[in-house]
């Protein structure tokens, strides 16, 4: 118990004000058999530190732990090492005796892949090897290999994913690129770049088509 000066009776309920702060980016529920949940978890991409979800992540769980009357868990998306860091720092609720681990999924835990074979089978999760891997002495077969994974994809995502990718390949990629792309292309503005989570397969790969870590 803190040390603290006075005791004073505060508000008692706790129906949200603005719903519209406490939105989850994804929330996926695993049923059992009859389909009633058997464990629900709350997905958040983060590009950056945000000392204000450390206090709103506890609410999506308590209040999804509730309404599914089932065990929850907490995982969070980067692709940056720093802030993977930071996001898996425990969420101490209270002297210690309630404490929020958070699941993390960073650069340390994406696999490198490195080949067009595994791009191809897994193009969602190539492309964000690229966002986590493409700046590093392995960026350039990354970056041929999602590109190569993407031609996979429906004719919807195939160009979103493909810009995404043009924007972290490394400079070895690009005459890569050029050549096995000789065929002029006209310029088109590209669309939001946005990596859509319910797509992710965030299986680790296994194999000798992929690299790195699991």
């Amino acid at each position: 118990m803190p040390r603290f000066a006075a005791a004073q009776v505060v508000e008692g309920e706790f129906a949200e004000i603005d719903p519209a702060e406490v939105r989850a980016d994804l929330v996926l529920a695993l049923t059992g058999k009859g389909g009633r949940p058997a464990l629900a978890i709350v997905v958040e991409a983060q590009l950056r530190r945000d000392p204000a979800k450390r206090w709103v992540w506890p609410v999506y769980l308590a209040s999804l732990r509730r309404r599914l009357q089932c065990p929850v868990r907490l995982l969070v998306l980067t692709t940056q090492p720093a802030v993977a860091r930071w996001c898996s720092r425990p969420i101490d609720m209270g002297d210690g005796r309630w404490v929020l681990v958070p699941d993390v999924l960073g650069p340390a835990q994406i696999p490198q892949i490195t080949r067009a074979r595994e791009a191809r089978r897994r193009p969602e999760l190539a492309v964000l090897s690229v966002l986590a891997h493409g700046r590093g002495p392995q960026g350039a077969a990354i970056g041929r290999a999602a590109l190569a994974g993407v031609t996979m994809l429906d004719s919807a995502r195939r160009p979103l994913y493909t810009d995404l990718v043009r924007v972290f390949l490394g400079a070895a990629a690009r005459p890569a690129r050029s050549r096995r792309h000789a065929a002029p292309e006209r310029r088109r503005t590209a669309p939001p770049l946005r990596v859509p989570l319910p797509a992710l397969d965030l299986r680790p790969a296994h194999g000798p088509a992929a690299s790195g870590p699991p």
